[in-house]
């Protein structure tokens, strides 16, 4: 799979699009709608620029034009190069947000789509890490996307009861044969796991 058919495939499931469409028309229109739309920037312009650079993208950039920077930074393992963001939880000292992370959203024909991503497979991933790898969804080997709009990092211990509890209901639903249940945002995270994995093409 090459970084722009794992770009697709992305886009797909954070749109809430099919991650298989049913004919050559519906496929051409679903991805061109979304490589021509641009991320809204909501007063960010610099740090979309910063990221745009880092991704060596040109700018403006598209919104598939970002899922395909992140996603070769993550298959050649740079993906910590890009943002790291730090903020402390007051509830709980060990809190820690970790980037590189950055949140985009577009609207159009199809629900709005959203991204967020973590390098790290050493935050509140953990559970949802090992109940995957359980499963056979996900190795460890290769670094975790987090895709969504909101969630939950642990360390030290710490854990987010919720959070934790949500991913269980998720897995739950995948052992029932449910296979667009969002896992972290994500709606096939075994689709998400071929996509970020190293390629055997480029």
């Amino acid at each position: 799979m090459t970084t722009r058919e794992a770009a697709q495939l992305l886009l797909a499931v954070l749109s809430e699009g099919p991650s298989t469409l049913g004919s050559r028309e519906e496929e051409e229109s679903f991805f061109k709608t979304y490589s021509t739309l641009q991320p809204s920037r909501h007063g960010k312009d610099q740090l979309f620029d910063a990221v745009a650079k880092e991704l060596e993208i040109d700018f403006p950039a598209s919104f598939l034009d970002y899922i395909e920077g992140f996603v070769r930074l993550f298959r050649n393992g740079k993906a910590e190069e890009v943002i790291h963001v730090w903020a402390a939880d007051p509830h709980a000292p060990a809190y820690e947000w970790r980037g590189p992370t950055i949140h985009i959203e577009v609207s159009g024909p199809y629900p709005r789509a959203e991204i967020s991503f973590s390098p790290s497979a050493a935050f509140s991933a953990r559970h949802a890490l090992q109940m995957a790898e359980h499963r056979g969804i996900i190795r460890l080997d290769f670094h975790l996307a987090t895709i969504s709009s909101s969630w939950v990092f642990e360390r030290d211990g710490y854990e987010n009861v919720s959070v934790r509890s949500e991913v269980d209901g998720i897995f739950e639903a995948y052992d029932r044969g449910v296979r667009f249940a969002r896992i972290i945002g994500a709606r096939e995270v075994d689709a998400v796991a071929k996509a970020l994995a190293k390629p055997v093409q480029q």
